[in-house]
């Protein structure tokens, strides 16, 4: 257990990759068994020694730490979004208006292997689950608790008038439910950084942070959702990003 923890402490806190993090697991196993080579060791030891993962995927799948994901293929183009489905079509038939062209471009990209022919969407669009993320948020310690006394842009008029799908304010509940209310940020960011050198690859990033927060709490990276990001090579226009919203 402990060679697991510091291989997900290797990789979430100091930022090594999963080759490097499925390496250290490997390397880690070997040193443990040849401490071990020649020694009596409890059966329940050994036992756990046999199953230290080798691949980093497994531990993160067995430690329940990979967010869940969905999957959407996107129009290279117009940004339109498919069901990530082997019945997918494979040309893009979104229409910006009623009597508008389709799009029509390709969402796949066909290769030829052994005279077998494989397909690969040409974009995807990757969508984290909101409730298992604010699921996860909640179960963390005390943060039920800073969300209690919160003030601020809760009592401002815009909000405080902001109704639910009953008709009735959304803050306002007779139950024990918890209400949440977030802010939406869309921002795009150059892939390969500002280096000189660095091509031309924007990328647009969609945030929301929870205004139950404290202040100093809601901003933290921790604490931000990331909804998903939008691929590249270039933005979204202002309508086009409403596929994605």
């Amino acid at each position: 257990v402990a060679a697991m923890i510091l291989v997900l402490t290797l990789s979430l806190l100091c930022g090594i990759s999963q080759k490097q993090a499925s390496f250290a697991l490997v390397v880690l196993k070997l040193i443990v068994h040849s401490l071990c080579d020649g020694r009596d060791m409890p059966l329940d030891h050994r036992a756990s020694l046999d199953d230290l993962p080798k691949d980093y995927r497994t531990l993160l799948n067995r430690f329940d730490l990979e967010p869940r994901l969905r999957s959407f293929i996107c129009c290279p183009s117009c940004f339109a979004l498919y069901h990530d489905t082997p019945k997918t079509q494979d040309a893009c038939d979104y229409r910006r208006a009623p009597d508008a062209p389709p799009c029509g471009s390709n969402l796949f990209r066909s290769r030829i292997i052994r005279g077998q022919e494989f397909k690969r969407p040409i974009r995807k669009y990757v969508y984290q689950d909101m409730k298992q993320w604010v699921a996860r948020l909640l179960s963390r310690p005390d943060v039920e608790t800073l969300m209690e006394p919160i003030g601020d842009i809760h009592n401002s008029r815009a909000i405080r008038s902001l109704c639910g799908p009953d008709g009735k304010p959304f803050l306002i509940s007779n139950t024990d439910e918890l209400r949440l209310i977030f802010s939406l940020c869309v921002d795009g960011f150059n892939a390969f950084g500002k280096k000189i050198g660095g091509g031309p690859g924007s990328v647009t990033g969609i945030y929301m942070a929870c205004l139950s927060l404290p202040i100093e709490d809601r901003f933290k990276p921790e604490n931000m959702y990331l909804v998903g990001v939008v691929p590249g090579p270039h933005k979204p226009s202002e309508d086009e990003i409403n596929h994605f919203l």
